[in-house]
Order: structure tokens, then sequence, then C-alpha cells
């Protein structure tokens, strides 16, 4: 099928909805004008459309629920209805804008007190605004006349000439026409925002906010934004309503957040962020329950079972199909359309026109001057200095918790720094918000990819280009998209930056079907849309099979020769060693080391960093073993616990992949690997902690039985115990209520002599048995994590990180403790980044890169292995 073939059928499927919906409103209003129950109903179809759209501007396309939006409604018809034609004396038909009007300041309003919440805090302030909206009409009683409400004196004249005089219902088939005019205006801003700079702002937001920040959306703005247009629109709703009527009754504070969850019920069936949705449900709910059986509505056959059938509706869509009815056709639509192709054109040539021409450099790119931030008295990030020179890859390394991502978030606006100096360019950018940082050139990707899924691949990279388009609200929502150059020129930059990455032919497929490799090139190419002095990727290999990370340097390769200074957090040297012209080393907060790839690698300081230090445990190692030989499966036959050939995925990413292991009785087994390597995902996946649980592949038995499909409560009965990296104790409860949570599932009556002997192996756990488990030192809440595992009286313990954050004299005492319980008896699975410690202390290890097991064997020969230092820092 030709491209041109291919636009006019995008072109047809496009306008089909709204040229439906005109011949609709048009038969409406001409077959049913001599029928007041129908024009009234149709009047009211309208109202409950325009408010419908307005709410899923907010909730739909932003991702903010309010639950006392029908107070703009109220107001809405006090103001432009009542207020208006007899207070100002001005004429009935300016009510709508002045209405819309006020109805944005007044959200604006509530926005401003608000929208620095999130999720459920900001839902209970739009329901207090509900209750204060209320009870303003007793306060002010001659204005609203209490809850009884205003007749309307000086309606709309709406007998228009055009209009049948002999039709006894002019007027409210004047009313209709009026409605249709109000619902497709609103449906033509609605239609344009989301085309321009604001539209895909608003979307951004919904899906991630950090993302949206960080490529230079002021997030805060623009959900203040929403909020004001959306509670715009409801209030002309609301006019419409009261001139249909010829009165504004006040509700209670209960019953707007009953009508303001109708309004959400309405979005919800129809499809939110669907344009068609609100319309659909709307029409829904009024005209379909206003269908005449007999001599009776629907509606009113129904009577008291109504609010319970509606409810159950709601529940069998939300199971059914979530994203609505609207939302389901579309999904059909995507599946029987043809993809949508753009011309790749040459990539030299696209990044030499969409990258910005730099400036000769006088001094380094980026610089960082003493930079240190704490959380909670603990230094993240210690007075570090950091000097990225122009068009170069520097890379920034480390092991796991040594600060590499708190540094990234103090350089990009998330963090404020306690002291020192950011500087971009020569120009102080320190304590500056995201967005601000992205429009004076500095952007950056995610360690845990943020791309907007439900928007294509194009307006992904669109919004990244947001802080270099321009567009004003006002041309956004009126000027139609074909009217502003600026879209055109901004939507060829956007598919050249795609052409340059390799996916351009996938520019409008939803950026959530992308493979994983891809989403991570889609990341680049939106970060490149804001033409960037300093790019700071965060680990883009993660996740990615070898021949996909081969294609991402060559692709970072690219983007350092267009000019562009890259500043590359990664974990697999490999990458780093081929790209990084200075690689800068941080442990626990600090730069130790910083020099050439190869300079690094042999570096002390990094190799103790990465490795760890050696120890007296490597001169105890545990007496060896006596091993029976696997069987054909590769399972050892006194085997606890084995996996055979597993993988799992989080989403796109594979993040383990083809994973052979295997467990004896009274071992102790250690995973060891640079960090990303999956080593916290085979714990995870073990004990079923890992979220897709559906995405596990292969087999996985402890004791004799198949687990890889058991929730993680029927694991633990079954005697396997987790201590989770970052040991995740509950703060808000004692020491004593943790050791008891960790045997909620035993019924015997050992249970207390077990904490006992739990507090005799930590005596310090004793003295503060009483004492929130938050306040807790570092090294008492690992103490605390394990003795929570312990009290469910394991047979098999899975120990992750159990030295992270911890200093040297406290790590010691763990692995003390580790070696204790495997000499009575606990067979332990230990994932730990101080390598050397751990294979000192093991009986067998298992060496991850990128998911996929590489080497095996007695951890005593593993200790001197290259393997495991290539592992950490290449080789």
């Amino acid at each position: 099928m030709s491209p041109s073939t291919v636009r006019v059928r995008a072109a047809v499927w496009s306008a089909l909805p709204i040229l439906v919906l005109l011949v609709f409103l048009t038969w409406f209003g001409t077959a049913l004008a001599e029928d007041r129950y129908w024009i009234t109903l149709g009047i009211q179809a309208m109202w409950v459309g325009v408010s419908v759209i307005g709410l899923n501007l907010l909730l739909g396309y932003t991702g903010l629920l309010s639950l006392g939006h029908f107070a703009f409604f109220l107001y809405g018809g006090f103001v432009g209805a009542i207020w208006t034609a007899e207070g100002l004396g001005v004429n009935p038909w300016l009510g709508f804008p002045i209405a819309f009007l006020v109805g944005m300041a007044m959200g604006a309003l509530l926005a401003v007190t608000c929208c620095h919440l999130r999720g459920f805090y900001l839902t209970v302030v739009t329901l207090a605004f509900a209750l204060i909206a209320s009870s303003l009409a007793l306060i002010f009683e001659s204005a609203f006349n209490g809850l009884a409400g205003r007749a309307v004196t000086k309606p709309l004249d709406t007998n228009f000439s055009f209009l049948s005089a002999n039709n006894p219902n002019r007027p409210f088939v004047g009313l209709y026409w009026v409605g249709v005019v109000l619902l497709l205006l609103c449906l033509f801003m609605t239609w344009n925002l989301l085309r321009s700079r604001w539209g895909r702002g608003f979307q951004a937001i919904r899906e991630s906010e950090i993302a949206a920040d960080a490529c230079g959306v002021p997030t805060y703005w623009y959900k203040v934004t929403s909020f004001a247009l959306s509670a715009g629109m409801v209030s002309v709703g609301g006019v419409l309503a009261a001139q249909t009527k010829l009165q504004v009754t006040m509700a209670s504070g209960t019953a707007i957040v009953g009508q303001s969850f109708q309004l959400v019920i309405d979005a919800v069936i129809g499809g939110l962020g669907t344009l068609a949705g609100p319309i659909v449900g709307a029409f829904f709910f009024t005209l379909g329950l206003g269908v005449n059986i007999g001599s009776e509505s629907i509606s009113e056959r129904l009577g008291a079972w109504e609010t319970a059938l509606l409810a159950a509706l709601v529940v069998l869509v939300m199971v059914a199909m979530p994203e609505g009815i609207v939302g389901r056709l579309q999904r059909f639509r995507t599946r029987g359309r043809s993809r949508r192709h753009a011309p790749a054109g040459d990539p030299e040539e696209v990044i030499e026109l969409h990258v910005r021409d730099h400036a000769e450099a006088n001094g380094p790119a980026l610089l960082l001057d003493g930079v240190t931030r704490s959380f909670g008295g603990i230094d993240a990030v210690r007075a570090v200095d950091l000097r990225v020179e122009p068009d170069t890859v520097h890379a920034l390394i480390g092991p796991n918790g040594s600060g590499k991502t708190t540094l990234v978030n103090l350089v990009t606006g998330f963090y404020k720094p306690d002291r020192g100096r950011v500087l971009l360019g020569g120009a102080a950018i320190t304590g500056w918000s995201p967005h601000r940082c992205n429009r004076v050139g500095l952007a950056r990707t995610f360690q845990s990819c943020q791309i907007w899924r439900r928007m294509t691949v194009l307006e992904n990279v669109m919004v990244g280009a947001h802080t270099r388009t321009r567009g004003g609200l006002v041309a956004s929502a009126l000027v139609p998209v074909w009217l502003r150059p600026w879209e055109r020129q901004l939507r060829a930059r956007a598919l050249g930056l795609l052409a340059f990455v390799g996916l351009a032919d996938r520019a409008y497929e939803p950026a959530g079907a992308l493979p994983f490799a891809d989403q991570r090139s889609l990341e680049i190419a939106r970060a490149l849309a804001a033409e960037p002095d300093v790019l700071i990727l965060d680990e883009p290999a993660s996740g990615m099979h070898p021949g996909e990370v081969q294609n991402l340097i060559t692709l970072i390769a690219r983007v350092r020769s267009a000019g562009v200074t890259v500043l590359l957090i990664e974990h697999h040297m490999e990458v780093v060693t081929e790209l990084a012209d200075r690689v800068t080393v941080l442990n626990e907060g600090e730069v130790i080391a910083e020099g050439t790839p190869a300079e690094v690698a042999e570096n002390p300081l990094v190799i103790v960093a990465y490795l760890g230090e050696e120890s007296k445990d490597r001169g105890a190692s545990r007496p060896a073993r006596v091993l029976e030989p696997a069987d054909s499966l590769g399972t050892a036959p006194d085997a606890l616990l084995s996996l055979h050939d597993v993988g799992v995925r989080y989403g796109a990413a594979a993040a383990l992949t083809g994973v052979n292991l295997e467990v004896r009785e009274g071992e102790i087994v250690t995973i060891v690997g640079a960090n990303g390597a999956g080593k916290t995902t085979v714990l995870k996946t073990v004990s079923a902690m890992s979220e897709p649980l559906r995405s596990v592949q292969g087999e996985i038995t402890f004791m004799g039985e198949r687990i890889e499909r058991r929730s993680a409560h029927r694991i633990a009965r079954m005697g396997l115990a987790h201590v989770p990296e970052g040991r995740r104790i509950f703060p808000e409860s004692t020491v004593d209520e943790n050791l008891l949570l960790g045997a909620y599932q035993r019924r015997d009556a050992g249970v207390r002599a077990d904490i006992d002997a739990i507090y005799d192996r930590f005596p310090r756990l004793r003295r503060r048995r009483d004492q929130p488990a938050g306040l807790l030192s570092g090294g008492e809440q690992q103490m605390l994590a394990i003795g929570r595992a312990l009290a469910s009286r394991p047979r098999f313990l899975l120990l992750d990180e159990p030295s992270l954050g911890l200093a040297p004299l406290i790590v010691d005492e763990v692995f003390e403790i580790v070696r204790g319980l495997a000499d009575n008896g606990v067979t332990i699975l230990i994932v730990e980044q101080m390598a050397t410690r751990a294979l000192a202390l093991a009986d067998r290890a298992y060496i991850l890169e990128t998911g996929r097991v590489v080497a095996e064997g007695l951890a005593a020969s593993l200790a001197d292995d290259p393997e495991v230092r290539a592992a950490y820092l290449g080789g």
C-alpha cells in the first residue's frame, strides 16, 4: 500500500467520528424538534457532554481526579445565568464566556492549593472544595438564596429566525442548537489542545510526571492550567442547564460529590483519554436511559434499582474493558490498521539538522564543585567534584548504593544540594527545577525506562522538544493545527530524530508497543529533541542483550560525534570501556578515582569498592563439601532449590534469560555480578516477590515441588524466608512486633521461645525491643530483618545485599551471623555486592552478567577467577 493511500485512509478514519456526530446531531435537532420530551433530553445531553469533556481533560488526559467538579457546574449557572444578567446588567449571551472565565479562575485557585499533592491527597482536597462550595450558599444567603437557589429572570432569547415559527418548542429547539455549538466548540478546543505542546504536556504528566518535568514541562503550572480549563468548560455546561431549567439550585456537599462522581462515571464508561468517550458516555446516560418502554422511560422503569444497576454496569465495564467503550473500539481499529510509515531520511543529515550548533566552549560543559547532599543526617553524596569536558563521553560508575543516581538527581534538579555548586557551560544552575535545567541545555534519560506508553512514538519525541517549541494557550486552543506552522516544523524535526535512532518507521505506533531496546532508543531521541549541551544517560544498557548493547554503543558514539556532551552512568563495563574518554568512580558518596577506563580498572581503591577487601573470612572458609553428581537436567539429587532455564521479563525488558541454578541442603551459595546483572531478580522470582509473575518462564523447584506459579505467602509457608535488599522492616512497628510479624504463619507454641533465641543471637535488639524499628541504626535494622526471617523458622534463607550501607565492622558482624546460621543447618542463597567477602563465605558461586549465568563453581576457585573481576570492571 502506497504512503499516499495510507495517509488518505488515516484521514478518513480520523474524520469519520466527527462526521457521524454531526449527522446525528443534525438529525436529532430536526427530526425530533416538535417532541418536547426528546428535545429537552437532547439539551441535557449537550450540557452533560460539555461537562464531561471538561472533566475528561483533567482526568483522562492529565490524570487528576476531582470529586468536586459539579460545584463549578452550579457556580457556572449562578454566574452566567443570574449574576451576570441581573447584577451586571449585561447581555445574557455574555454569560457563557463570563462563566467560562470565572470558572477558570475558580479552578485555578483550587488547583494552586492542591496540585502540589498527588493521588488520594489531591482528590481529598477536591472533596473538601465540594463541601465548602455548598456551605458558601448558606453563608452568603442573599446571593444564593440558600440551598433553595434562585430563578433565572432574564433568560436567553433562542427564538432564532431559522426555526419554524409554528413549533411550540421553538425556544427549546434554539437552546438545543446553542448546546450543539457549545459541545462542538469544547470538542474543537480539546482536539486543538491535544495537538499542541499544552495537550502533549498534559498527557505526559498523566503517565510520568517525573519524565515530563525532566523534558521541560513545568508540571505544576500545567496541572493548574488543566484544572482551570476543565472547570471553565464545566461552568459553561452549568449555564446551559440554568437557561433550560430557568432555575439554579445549590446542592448539598454530599450531592455535589455524588453528581461529580456521575460525571466521572460518564467519562469512564465512554472512555477516558479519548475525544469521543465523553460524548458516548454522556449520550448513553441521558438519551439512552431516556428511551421509552411503553409509557415510561428506562430510567423511570428502573426506579430505585437505577443506581444499583448503573453501579454494577460500571464494575462490569471496569473489569471487562477498563479503557471504556471508545477505547475498546480504538483497540480493534488499531489491530486492523496498517502501520503508517514515515520517511527515514539520512541519519547523518538528520542529526546535523536537529541538534543545536554549539558555540565554542571555553571551559567544561558541566562542572560540579563540592556538591553534598544528606538524607536523615547521612551523606548520600559528599563533596563531589566533577568536570565534564565538551564533546566527550564522561562515565560515572560505582557499586550499588554509591550515590550515582542521587548525584544525577542533584545535577538535573530533582534534589537540591545542601552545599556546593552545579554549573552548565559556566552558568550556575544549582537548585534549579528540572524543567529549567532542560530549558538551558541539560537533558537526561532514566534508569527505569520512562517513556509515555499511551502516546505515540512521535508524540514522545515532540514532548522532548517542549522547551524548543512555541504556542500560547489561547492559540493552541483556538487556532486549528493546520494553521500553526511551528507544529509542522516540530513534527519534521521529531521524525528526523526518530530516523537518527532507527525508529522512523514506527513513529505512529504507541510507544508501549516497542521492544525494550527500541524504548531505550526512543528515550535518547526524546532527550535529543531538547537540543541539549549535555545529555545524561542513566544506565541506558540495562536489560539489553549483547547485540542490542552494541547497537547502543554505536548510537551513543554518533551522538558524541554530533557535538553533544554525554555523561554516562553505566554498569556494563564494555560500554564504558569502549565509549568513555574519562571515568569518575563513586563509592559511598565520594569520588575515589578518575582517569581513563584502563587506569580506573587497575586502581586498587576501585577494585576494593567493587569486589570488597580480602578478609579473615577468606582464610577461614567453610570446609569443602562432597557433592553428588547432577542428573541429566543438571539437577543434583540433594538440591533443595533448583532453577531450570528460568527467564523473567519486566515489561519489554529481559531481566533473566535461561538461568540454571541449584542450592543443596546445608550449602551457602552466592550470586555475584555487577549492578543490573539480575541478582536481586533471581531472589525475588524464587520468593514470588517479583511483580511480573506472569512473565516467569522455566521451572523453579523447592523441596521437590514446582513453585514458579505460587504466591509469596504459600512459598513462605513451605519454609523459605527472604531478607530483601534495603531491609524493608516495618518502621512504625516496634522491634518485637516486627519479629512477631515474621512468625505470622506459625501457630505453634514455640514462637516466643524462638524470638527469645533471636534476642540471644542479637543482644542489641533485646535492648530495643519496644522501640520503633525505624529509629534503629542501619546495622540494627539489618539484624532485625534477618531476625524477622528467622522467626518463621525457615529451612531456606534468601539474603539480598546484607552489607549494603553498613560500616565495615558491622559488615564483619553480619557475615559472622550468616556463617553461624549456616553452621546451625540453615541453607542460604546470598546476593552480595562485596564479591570477595561473599566468595570467602560461600561453598559455591554463580556469576551473572545481563541476566545470564556466565560462570559457576566452587567459591574458593572463583575467588581468583578473572571472570569475577571482568563481571564488575570489564576485561
